[in-house]
C-alpha cells in the first residue's frame, strides 16, 4: 500500500473514532457479560407497567448514550419512545452547553413538551389542535420580560420543529377508523427515526441563572405541567401504547443545587404520564440515593480493566471487551487489525474502563501514525499516546488528591471515602465506580501504573 492510501485508511480511522460521538447500533458491542443496566431497564419497561421512572447513573464517557440508543428497538416492541439528546440540544440550537448545568425541572417539563408535539404531529401524524393552543399559552407563561417591555411570544411549532429526537414507533393494531385514519401505515409497521432540526431557530431563554426558585405549587409551573400530561394523555389514547421518554445529557449536571430541585425537591418528572428514562450523573445519585422517591437509580458504570483485588493486573473482562470495540470497528471500515491486539489491550488498561477514552486513544494513535509516517503502530508509538494521556490526568492534581487516591488504592475493600474531594475525584473521572455486587471505587488507572503510592509496607 503506497503511502497515499496508507494515510488515508488513517484518516478514516480517525474520522470514525470520534470519541464525542455516541456509537451507532453498526458500531457496538454488547455488554452482556457484565454491566448490562440498559438491558435490565428494557426488560422491565416491556412489563405491563406504565409511568414507572428510571434513573441510569455513571459517568460521562461510560457508554450510557451509546447503550440507550442500540436498545431503542427493543423498547419499541410493546412501548413507543422518544429519546432526547439534552447535550446536544443545547450545543447546537440553545447554543449554550453551560445552561444545561443550571436546567430547571420545570425547563425540561416543557422540552418534553415540546418533544411530544413533534414525536405526534412529524412521526404519529397527530393533530393536536386546543391541546397545543392550550401547551402554548402555558409555555409562553415561562418568558421572562425583556426591561420593562412584554415577554416575547414563543412559536411553539417553530420551537418543536428546532429539537432534534430520536423516535421509535411500536407496531400496533390501530383502534377504531379515527386512530387508523390519522396514523395510517406509519405507526402499524413501526420504524426507528432520527428527527433532525429543520430550523435553527430557538428563542426559548432557558437554563438562565439570578432569579429565585420555582416549586411545583407556582400557577404557571402547574400550567405547563398539567398541559404537557394532557399531551402524553393524547398520544396514549390515540395511539393505543404508552410511551417511554428517554433523556440523554443530564448527567452534565454537577451542580448538587441543580440536581436536588430537578429529582429531588420537585415531583414534575415522576408524576409525568409516561415512563421515563433519565442519564444523571454517579457520584451525586449515589450520595443522594437515599432522597430519591419515585425513582428506580441503577449504577452504569465503567468496564472494570483491572482486578479489584490486584488493581496492577488487567481484568480481561473489560480489557478484552475494549479490545474488541476497536477490532469490530476496524472490520466495519475494511481495515481489520490495523491495532494487534496486545496493543489495543495496552490502551484499554489505561483508559480506566471509560469506552469515550477508550475511543480517544485509538484516535489518538492514528494521529500519531499518520506523523510517523503512516505505517502501522509500533509500541514506541503506543508508549507516547498513554504519556500524553497520563500527563493530562495528572494535570491540575495537588497533595490531597494524590492522598485521597492513595487511601482508596490501599483500601481492601474500595469503598469510596466521605467529604468533598472524593466526590470531586469522581466528578473529574479520577476515581471510578466499577461493577460488582456492589459498587467499587479505584483511581484511574493512569494514575496508579505511574503517580500513586503502591500500598504496603515502606522498605
Amino acid at each position: 500500500m503506497d503511502n497515499a492510501a496508507l494515510m488515508a485508511m488513517w484518516t478514516q480511522v480517525y474520522d470514525d473514532f470520534e470519541p464525542m460521538r455516541a456509537a451507532d447500533a453498526s458500531q457496538r458491542v454488547a455488554r452482556r457479560p457484565y454491566n448490562s443496566i440498559a438491558e435490565l431497564v428494557v426488560k422491565k419497561l416491556r412489563l405491563g407497567i406504565n409511568n414507572r421512572k428510571f434513573i441510569l447513573a455513571g459517568g460521562i464517557g461510560s457508554g450510557k448514550s451509546t447503550e440507550l440508543r442500540a436498545v431503542l428497538e427493543d423498547i419499541r416492541v410493546t412501548k413507543n419512545v422518544l429519546l432526547i439528546d439534552l447535550w446536544d440540544h443545547y450545543s447546537k440550537s440553545v447554543r449554550d452547553p453551560k445552561a444545561l448545568e443550571q436546567i430547571e425541572a420545570v425547563e425540561l417539563v416543557g422540552l418534553l413538551g415540546l418533544a411530544t408535539l413533534r414525536f405526534g404531529r412529524d412521526a404519529a401524524g397527530l393533530r393536536w389542535g386546543e391541546l397545543e393552543r392550550r401547551f402554548s399559552d402555558a409555555l409562553n407563561k415561562q418568558q421572562r420580560p425583556v426591561g420593562e417591555g412584554q415577554a416575547p411570544v414563543l412559536d411553539v411549532p417553530k420551537l418543536a420543529s428546532a429539537l432534534a429526537i430520536t423516535v421509535g414507533l411500536a407496531a400496533v393494531d390501530p383502534i377504531g377508523g379515527v386512530v387508523a385514519g390519522l396514523l395510517g401505515d406509519k405507526l402499524t409497521k413501526g420504524a426507528i427515526m432520527a428527527l433532525q432540526k429543520l430550523n435553527d431557530s430557538w428563542e426559548w431563554k432557558v437554563g438562565l441563572g439570578g432569579r429565585p426558585a420555582r416549586g411545583d405549587q407556582d400557577d404557571a409551573v402547574r400550567a405547563l405541567f398539567e398541559a404537557t400530561n394532557a399531551l402524553l394523555d393524547h398520544l396514549y389514547q390515540m395511539t393505543g401504547k404508552p410511551l417511554v421518554l428517554v433523556v440523554d445529557g443530564l448527567d452534565r449536571v454537577q451542580g448538587i443545587d441543580v440536581f436536588l430541585q430537578l429529582v429531588v425537591h420537585s415531583r414534575l418528572l415522576v408524576d409525568l404520564h409516561a415512563d421515563l428514562v433519565l442519564t444523571l450523573d454517579l457520584g451525586l445519585v449515589q450520595r443522594h440515593n437515599a432522597m430519591l422517591r419515585g425513582w428506580t437509580p441503577h449504577a452504569f458504570t465503567v468496564v472494570p480493566v483491572a482486578k479489584r483485588d490486584d488493581p496492577y493486573t488487567p481484568d480481561p473482562r473489560g480489557v478484552d471487551f475494549l479490545a474488541q470495540v476497536a477490532e469490530h470497528r476496524f472490520a466495519r471500515l475494511g481495515h481489520p487489525m490495523l491495532i494487534s491486539r496486545p496493543q489495543l489491550k495496552r490502551l484499554a488498561c489505561y483508559s480506566a474502563g471509560s469506552v469515550r477514552d477508550f475511543i480517544m486513544l485509538v484516535r489518538d494513535t492514528a494521529e500519531q501514525v499518520m506523523m510517523d509516517g503512516g505505517e502501522g503502530p509500533t509500541d514506541d508509538t503506543i508508549h507516547i499516546v498513554l504519556d500524553q494521556y497520563r500527563r493530562s490526568q495528572e494535570a491540575g492534581l495537588n497533595r490531597a488528591h494524590i492522598a485521597c487516591l492513595e487511601g482508596v488504592l490501599a483500601d481492601p475493600n474500595r469503598r469510596l471515602p466521605e467529604g468533598d474531594l472524593p466526590a470531586e475525584l469522581v466528578n473529574r473521572q479520577l476515581l471510578l465506580a466499577y461493577p460488582n455486587e456492589s459498587t467499587w471505587y479505584l483511581p484511574h488507572t493512569a494514575l496508579i501504573w505511574k503517580m500513586l503510592r503502591r500500598p504496603g509496607p515502606s522498605t
